[in-house]
């Protein structure tokens, strides 16, 4: 179970992130600072950089949690040691 201080954190890098992917749809990922995102999120730039060091490992971040929310089936599928794919 989590406690306070991790799901406060979790909480924060959920805001930043859904900033994140609502400022780099809308203005590009190049035009984005980080001050933009932690001021649309609500935050200081010291929580950005607690849970991140640059914006480039950030927009890792929201590819990964990107693929394993939308292709978790997927990668399931493909973890399968006894999958054959060319079968499916």
């Amino acid at each position: 179970m989590l406690n306070h201080h991790q799901k406060q954190s979790e909480e924060t890098i959920n805001k930043l992130m859904r900033s994140g992917i609502e400022l780099f749809s809308k203005q590009g990922y190049s035009s984005t600072s980080i001050d933009q995102i932690v001021k649309h999120a609500g935050y200081s730039k010291g929580a950005f950089y607690a849970h991140f060091s640059t914006k480039e490992e950030f927009l890792l971040r929201l590819i990964k949690e990107g693929i394993d929310f939308y292709f978790g089936d997927l990668k399931e599928a493909l973890t399968q040691k006894d999958c054959d794919l060319l079968n499916k």
